[in-house]
């Protein structure tokens, strides 16, 4: 509940400025869970309030321990199927907003990224 109170005071005070054409405002949603009432809320208020914002960013996927990427998951719960189940209910309710997602990278030093980065089989 914390989160969607933080999300509708952001939106809120969105709503309180005057509509621009040339701004850009981009939700960034990560959730560790798939409890359907807080996301239904958020998708709610995200569609409620959808003239305020212009993108939406999940952080749906990530790189494995393993050097592969993979769907974003803790304790054998995949729970990025759900942020990404969530993104495209949103954007089904919001054709127009555009997703961007974000991939996590859990690495300890740049040169993993790099490594990653530059292997093609990866």
């Amino acid at each position: 509940m914390k989160m969607l109170t933080s999300i509708m005071t952001v939106l809120c005070a969105l709503g309180t400025a005057e509509a621009a054409t040339d701004r850009t405002v981009m939700l960034w949603v990560f959730r560790h869970d798939n409890d359907t009432q807080a996301w239904q809320g958020m998708v709610d208020q995200i569609t409620a309030h959808k003239e305020n914002l212009t993108h939406i960013s999940m952080c749906t996927h990530r790189i494995l321990d393993n050097g592969t990427f993979g769907f974003q998951s803790a304790n054998g719960v995949q729970y990025g199927l759900a942020m990404e189940y969530w993104a495209n209910v949103i954007h089904a309710e919001v054709p127009e907003f555009v997703m961007t997602p974000l991939i996590d990278v859990d690495y300890q030093s740049w040169e993993d990224i790099y490594a990653f980065m530059g292997d093609e089989q990866k």
